[in-house]
């Protein structure tokens, strides 16, 4: 697949050529160049080595349900292989009408600096599926104080979902 992605502008090239090539009539003129010219309509751009970032975060489609029944669709769920917390948003805790327990607000760790929740959401089910195969894990989630909705899961669901 990544040769693919090298060879498919050469292909495009080589295309391009062969039908200016056919466009071009079999005769010279007189008094015209013998050979005739094509002119390739951009250069061509490859990237043999390219460096590529470590990124341990990929999104996922999933859909998300509070105890009270409701679900949400979330089209770009964040997992992070390296991330050792699962975090929701405020504005994804609006979505799906759940409470927070604002008695409890652990701290989240992010890079450098820690966090303050606002509370916890418990029993929040995040269900993965693909076809007929589908994954559903309950958790207790720390809620940040973002009113975009979005969804962090690390490690620690990761293990649970195998």
């Amino acid at each position: 697949m990544v040769f693919s992605h090298i060879l498919q502008p050469i292909s495009d090239l080589i295309r391009i050529a062969s039908q200016q090539t056919n466009i071009l009539p079999q005769t010279a003129p007189e008094g015209s160049q013998s050979e005739a010219e094509i002119s390739w309509p951009n250069p061509i751009e490859i990237n043999f080595i390219c460096k590529i970032i470590p990124n341990d975060v990929a999104t996922i489609c999933c859909k998300i349900s509070s105890p009270l029944g409701k679900i949400v669709q979330v089209p770009s769920t964040m997992i992070d292989s390296e991330a050792n917390c699962l975090v929701i948003s405020k504005g994804l805790i609006k979505l799906l009408g759940a409470e927070v327990d604002k008695n409890k607000k652990p701290s989240v760790k992010w890079r450098n600096n820690s966090l303050e929740s606002l509370g916890i959401s418990y029993n929040i089910l995040v269900t993965v599926s693909q076809g007929e195969n589908s994954c559903t894990i309950s958790e207790d989630f720390p809620v940040m104080d973002d009113d975009k909705p979005w969804i962090l899961l690390g490690t620690l669901w990761l293990d649970q979902a195998g």
